[in-house]
C-alpha cells in the first residue's frame, strides 16, 4: 500500500496563553508552515520563534477532537490531547525523561480542505506527578 502524501505552503497564526500560579502569560507569533497530508492525517508545521530559539513544532490532526503536539527542542514535549480525556505524554530533559498528563477540556479542529485553511483550538490542563502545573490554551489558525 504506497503513502499519499502531498504538502502545501501555509501561513500560521499562534496564541498561547498559560496560567500559572494565579499569573497569566500570553505569546502571539505568525510563521510561514506547511499543511501535509498523508492519506487521511494532517499535520501542520511550523518553526516557532520565539525568545531568540527556533523550534520545530507538529501538530498531527487525528480527527476533529483528537491531536498531538510535538515540539524538538532542548526539551522535547509531546502532548496527545483528546478532549474529555487525561493523556499520558512524555517531556524529555536534558536530565532525563519525565511523564506528564494533559486533560483536554476543549480540542476543536475545523478544516477546509479545498482552501486549504483552518483552526486548532485546545484547552488543558498539565499535570506532573498528579499535580496541577497549569492552565493552557492553543488557537492556531492557518490559511494560503
Amino acid at each position: 500500500m504506497e503513502n499519499e502524501k502531498k504538502y502545501q505552503i501555509i501561513h500560521v497564526t499562534v496564541e498561547t496563553k498559560i496560567t500559572q500560579d494565579g499569573e497569566t502569560e500570553t505569546h502571539d507569533f505568525s510563521e510561514e508552515g506547511q499543511l501535509v497530508e498523508i492519506n487521511d492525517l494532517m499535520y501542520v508545521r511550523y518553526l516557532e520563534h520565539l525568545d531568540q530559539q527556533e523550534t520545530p513544532v507538529t501538530f498531527k490532526i487525528t480527527d476533529d477532537k483528537h491531536v498531538r503536539l510535538t515540539r524538538k527542542a532542548a526539551n522535547d514535549l509531546m502532548l496527545d490531547f483528546v478532549e474529555g480525556e487525561k493523556t499520558k505524554n512524555h517531556y524529555q530533559t536534558p536530565y532525563g525523561r519525565m511523564e506528564i498528563g494533559a486533560l483536554a477540556q476543549k480540542v476543536d479542529v475545523e478544516v477546509e480542505h479545498g482552501a486549504p485553511k483552518g483552526h486548532i483550538f485546545v484547552d488543558y490542563a498539565l499535570y506532573s506527578n498528579n499535580e496541577k502545573v497549569g492552565d493552557y490554551q492553543i488557537k492556531l489558525h492557518f490559511s494560503l
